[in-house]
């Protein structure tokens, strides 16, 4: 079932079933706003971090996900202005698919970044572009799909993420992420290109608690499917992707009620970390003229029996 209200003074749309409930905007992001599985809030809204411009939900961090060394980034000999997690966390995009089924629907839904119409997208991006955005409602699984087709007559580079702020409920949320890797920081929690073993207090592959741990690393070298899993007393969360997503960030802030389990494309400073010569460990994708790429993440909920 799809539900269209009014909030902000902005068309969002609620997306329902017998389980769960999710809330998006795509005047805004396209963010998926809020996830409720059998009323509790999964992913929660946080009105206030929305209105201070940080992250919340589940934002579409495009064209540079997470940080940018030194707010600028360089590509083919060019210096760029850029912006820590991109540029379209509060695009307005074009809605160009509305489907309703009896276990949810679909939204899809376009942002064109052009020169043409003094575009305020490409004057923040330079690089003509469109980016497509399909997030699906089907039972107990929220299906996200993206593609990237370059209009321009230049290579394109781009990493693509979600940015999902899960609820911790209770202090024994558990999570494993099945990586080999992570990525080394400087002070500044960029990566330096240094890629170091999953071993020790970084080792995810077995069920770990999310208050035990203090990260803000990119893990790399993802070996399975679903490449992540998040266990409740009450539900087990599963993150699968296409090959496409080579990266995913935990980030696990202390004396928080939530942590982030992002799937990502690219690496941090992704860009910078490719035109340094670190091609492979940054994972960023260059599109040639009218070349078009995509990819797909999948957010399973399993009930347990309690």
């Amino acid at each position: 079932m799809i539900k269209q209200t009014i909030w902000n003074n902005q068309t969002t749309y609620h997306l329902s079933n017998d389980n769960i409930s999710i809330w998006l905007n795509p005047s805004d992001g396209m963010n998926l706003y809020e996830i409720l599985y059998q009323g509790k809030s999964l992913v929660k809204f946080y009105e206030d971090r929305l209105f201070e411009d940080r992250t919340c939900s589940v934002m579409t961090l495009f064209p540079t996900p997470n940080r940018i060394r030194d707010g600028v980034f360089i590509f083919d000999g060019k210096k760029y202005q850029g912006k820590n997690h991109g540029i379209v966390k509060h695009a307005t995009f074009e809605v160009t698919k509305l489907s309703e089924t009896k276990y949810g629907g679909t939204i899809e839904a376009k942002l064109v970044i052009s020169p043409e119409n003094d575009n305020k997208y490409y004057q923040a991006f330079p690089f003509a572009c469109i980016l497509t955005l399909q997030i699906t409602l089907d039972s107990t699984t929220i299906t996200y799909q993206y593609s990237v087709c370059n209009l321009d007559n230049k290579t394109l580079p781009y990493g693509l993420a979600i940015h999902p702020f899960f609820e911790k409920q209770d202090d024994d949320v558990r999570i494993q992420v099945f990586a080999d890797s992570y990525m080394e920081n400087d002070p500044n929690h960029l990566p330096t290109g240094t890629l170091l073993p999953a071993i020790g207090e970084y080792d995810l592959t077995k069920p770990t608690q999310v208050n035990s741990l203090q990260l803000d690393h990119v893990y790399t070298n993802i070996k399975k499917q679903p490449c992540a899993v998040i266990e409740y007393s009450d539900k087990t969360v599963t993150l699968q992707t296409s090959d496409e997503f080579k990266k995913l960030v935990v980030y696990t802030p202390q004396d928080s009620p939530f942590f982030c389990l992002e799937n990502q494309t690219c690496s941090t400073d992704a860009i910078n970390m490719y035109q340094k010569g670190f091609k492979e460990e940054s994972s960023l994708i260059c599109l040639k003229p009218q070349e078009e790429r995509e990819g797909t993440i999948k957010m399973v909920i399993i009930p347990k029996d309690i």
